[in-house]
């Protein structure tokens, strides 16, 4: 049971780093206020929208975590 446990966090944290990647490629080319956060959902490879609103507390702190990546290569 620990195992799969570890393959999902795994998962999760890859899953994760392709949005966060995606988000701040996108961010970077279109600036912040031109991305949808379907733009980055498909960019990430994902088929369903892992991203959505109203999102979590969590997610607002990801979502501002890739503005500013985006800002600072802007």
């Amino acid at each position: 049971m620990i195992k799969a446990r570890t393959r999902l966090t795994a998962a999760s944290t890859q899953t994760r780093e392709h949005i966060l990647l995606a988000g701040e490629r996108l961010f970077a080319e279109q600036g912040f206020d031109n991305v949808s956060l379907r733009q980055i959902n498909t960019a990430a490879g994902q088929r369903f929208g892992i991203i959505s609103a109203p999102v979590s507390a969590s997610t607002q702190a990801e979502i501002l975590e890739l503005r500013s990546a985006g800002q600072r290569l802007a």
